[in-house]
């Protein structure tokens, strides 16, 4: 839609105000204050179906008075009695053939660009909102259970030397909280993790297995403290997938000292985890280390290796279980526990 004010050719207010009205609302921005009424002939403009959609956008049905609340923003130029002489005014005042028609364009033009840069001030306010919300999600996504539904925690807690806990202690049950805070303290605490597992002749170790329930555990295939290149830290990991083909593996478990079992197992599995910065990464494994996770990761789930045993096979350990169970209630008499 478009006018000509002495041969120019420019677009038609009406149109400009019917989009604008509706952006407006969108906005939310509108208050209690005066109104202002803008009229199709304050430009010598016939209605139009966009100045009748800028009313219906305040609630209004009138194509020729148009009223709306003035938003907080509302340029004071906008308002009605406003500085004399302001293109808004000079608008609204004009009517009927008794204006020049260069008038009429020079004001339709001020109010246009005046409407105009109203909007786009309300989309930048709505962009830097969205941007704000956005940020927030990311932020609260990074800190909330990263794969788990445990409840998160502020800081690691814990005391050195590290020992590991022998079955049947509570803890190696108990629920495992997300890390939020990737600072200085995981770091440390992941390299005791190692440095235990290696003084025991690990390949891994889970935190809740010294105590600590926190979603961390760590890993190194070769079970070597020199190949350092191949150290694992996993900080709140999660499975992605599972293949459908288990194999049979005879595992052993720090906390169950000369305790050896068959343990059926998926053969490959994907895995997301985060790093001691925080950051999300995926690994595919298989095979050994596929296995070295899973028994890891039942650990921060309070599954210990003896519940996947077939019953024949859990039969053969029972008489080993029972006395840890047995030595356990001696030097904690009173601390209960969950037995075979």
């Amino acid at each position: 839609a478009a006018t000509r004010f002495d041969g120019q050719l420019i677009m038609a207010p009406a149109k400009a105000f019917g989009q604008f009205a509706r952006g407006v609302r969108a906005t939310r921005g509108l208050a209690q204050a005066d109104t202002m009424v803008a009229c199709c002939r304050c430009a010598g403009l016939p209605p139009t179906r966009h100045f009748s959609e800028g009313a219906r956008a305040f609630g209004h049905h009138s194509c020729h008075s148009l009223r709306f609340r003035q938003p907080r923003s509302l340029p004071p130029s906008l308002c009605v009695g406003g500085r004399e002489g302001s293109l808004a005014s000079a608008y609204c005042r004009l009517s009927g053939s008794d204006r020049s028609a260069s008038a009429r364009c020079y004001a339709a033009k001020g109010f246009l660009k005046e409407l105009q840069e109203l909007k786009e001030s309300g989309e930048r306010e709505d962009r830097r909102l969205k941007k704000q919300k956005q940020k927030g999600k990311k932020a609260k996504a990074k800190a909330k259970a990263f794969g788990s539904r445990q409840k998160a925690s502020t800081a690691i807690e814990y005391e050195s030397p590290l020992e590991v806990l022998l079955y049947p202690h509570p803890k190696l049950r108990a629920a495992n909280l997300t890390v939020t805070d990737f600072d200085d303290n995981l770091a440390s605490f992941a390299t005791e993790l190692f440095e235990v597992m290696y003084e025991t002749d690990g390949i891994g170790l889970a935190a809740p297995q010294v105590g600590v329930n926190v979603r961390v555990m760590v890993y190194n295939p070769t079970g070597e403290a020199s190949e350092k290149d191949q150290e694992v830290v996993l900080v709140n990991p999660r499975y992605v997938n599972k293949s459908k083909g288990q194999t049979l593996f005879e595992e052993g478990c720090l906390s169950f000292p000369e305790i050896m079992g068959d343990v059926k197992r998926p053969k490959s599995i994907v895995v997301e985890a985060q790093d001691l910065k925080g950051d999300t990464f995926r690994l595919e494994l298989e095979g050994l280390e596929a296995r070295i996770f899973q028994h890891e990761y039942d650990h921060l789930e309070g599954v210990l290796f003896h519940d996947r045993m077939h019953p024949n096979v859990l039969k053969e350990v029972t008489a080993k279980l029972q006395a840890l169970e047995g030595k356990f209630e001696s030097e904690n008499p009173g601390v209960a526990y969950q037995g075979v």
